[in-house]
């Protein structure tokens, strides 16, 4: 028997996944926030190198942060589970098991981004005037199916990361990286879900954008929006670590008492 969308509460979900990033803060600041400081290091070392090592450096800055927002879920989650996972980064990065996690989230990512790409290059598809050589003014060409691509893409995304947001927690259980298994145990309950999501992350996006933007207003490039930025992503990480794993926790003790004796 599968969890039912009636067992679950948005809000009561929100509450308890920021109660638990909450008590988390210090587990999160001692691991993912080394790969954050990692991160503004390489970037600082590298930033005023030549082209192809600040090529390399900015995509390595990006696979660590990469780290620091996983590790982030990782801690929370894990304590939603009632799991422990090491504290420090040195320990976490010599445990398989976090790279199993890590292999997870590389997955979800990659299926999303091929969600994405799929719809954009359909929304490319019906732009008329296409290929640009022929196009003598930009504002010749009708850019609709592109927005409309850039809606539906942003909404099949939001849909597909609910749909996969148990493959990690999962993996923290001791299970394989599963997608189909996710997108079983979600089946039924995928709009408390979202709204759930939506309520606890949303600030976080609209946060990040306010950050994101602050070069209106001349500060563009500052360490402190960097920092912002990163301090964002990775509270954010926290908030739906604990998210994913507070329903994993309740769909295993689902199938624990729906097993036969």
């Amino acid at each position: 028997m599968a969890l039912k969308s009636s067992d679950l509460r948005p809000i009561e979900l929100v509450r308890e996944a920021f109660a638990v990033a909450k008590d988390s803060w210090k587990h999160v600041i001692f691991s993912a926030g080394v790969f954050a400081l990692l991160a503004a290091l390489i970037a600082i070392f590298t930033g005023g190198a030549s082209k192809p090592l600040d090529q390399v450096g900015q995509m390595a800055v990006m696979f660590t942060m990469f780290l620091a927002t996983i590790t982030a879920a990782l801690v929370t989650s894990s304590r939603a589970l009632g799991i422990e996972v090491p504290t420090l980064a040195s320990a976490l990065v010599n445990d398989r098991q976090f790279w199993r996690y890590v292999w997870g989230g590389v997955v979800c990512l990659f299926l999303m981004g091929l969600v994405v790409l799929a719809i954009f290059i359909a929304g490319l598809s019906m732009v008329p005037n296409l290929p640009l050589p022929g196009v003598k003014n930009v504002s010749e060409i009708d850019m609709r199916p592109l927005y409309a691509a850039a809606v539906v893409g942003a909404v099949l995304s939001a849909l597909l990361s609910v749909r996969l947001s148990l493959v990690l927690p999962a993996v923290i259980a001791g299970e394989k990286v599963s997608v189909v298994a996710s997108w079983k145990r979600t089946r039924g309950i995928t709009v408390k879900l979202t709204v759930a999501a939506v309520v606890a992350l949303g600030g976080f996006y609209v946060l990040g954008l306010v950050v994101k933007y602050a070069g209106a207003y001349g500060m563009d490039g500052s360490p402190m929006v960097e920092v912002l930025s990163a301090v964002i992503r990775i509270a954010r990480s926290s908030v739906e670590g604990a998210l994913a794993g507070i329903v994993m926790a309740k769909i295993l003790d689902d199938e624990a008492i729906s097993q036969p004796a």
